[in-house]
């Protein structure tokens, strides 16, 4: 008996493709690192930097402010499924997207420093943040050249056939 999902190419399973594994591997590890450094400076006096975990769990609250970087989060997230799930150019688009938004939180010039919604101005980045934005660049990057190398090789692949 026949299955007829080896004749129909979307539903048969993908085979996860090992550099974009690691590629995933990789952004995983800056990004727990980035968990535990600090992330934001912002003045006043008290010079307090927050730690990535805490960006992460209340990061959403910039968008009160116009800050939308704190949605590079979930792009990381759905990155990293598809660069597991063998989806290598959704992983790609995925990435990229996360690395503008990382990048965006530069432009920010203030920041909420409390609950009561108070806000100081940005005095600094932490590596914390850097390790945040290379958990986004970094693939975004590798999975690029990946493609750009990939594109070659299969072109002199086909030259060398003829």
């Amino acid at each position: 008996m026949y299955s007829a999902i080896k004749w129909v190419p979307e539903l048969a399973p993908r085979k996860p493709h090992r550099f974009s594994q690691g590629v995933c591997a990789i952004s995983l590890v800056l990004f727990l690192i980035s968990l535990a450094g600090p992330t934001v400076a912002y003045g006043e006096g008290d010079m307090s930097q927050p730690r990535g975990w805490w960006a992460l769990l209340f990061g959403f609250f910039g968008i009160l402010f116009g800050c939308f970087a704190w949605f590079a989060n979930p792009l990381l997230e759905l990155a990293m499924y598809f660069a597991v799930d063998g989806k290598p150019k959704g992983a790609l688009c995925c990435f990229a997207g996360a690395s503008g938004l990382t990048l965006s939180m530069l432009r920010v010039t203030e920041v909420m420093k409390d609950e009561a919604g108070n806000t100081a101005p940005v005095v600094g980045l932490g590596w914390g943040y850097y390790m945040w934005v290379a958990s986004a660049v970094v693939p975004t990057l590798l999975l690029v050249g990946w493609f750009a190398w990939t594109l070659l090789h299969r072109g002199r692949v086909e030259h060398e056939a003829e």
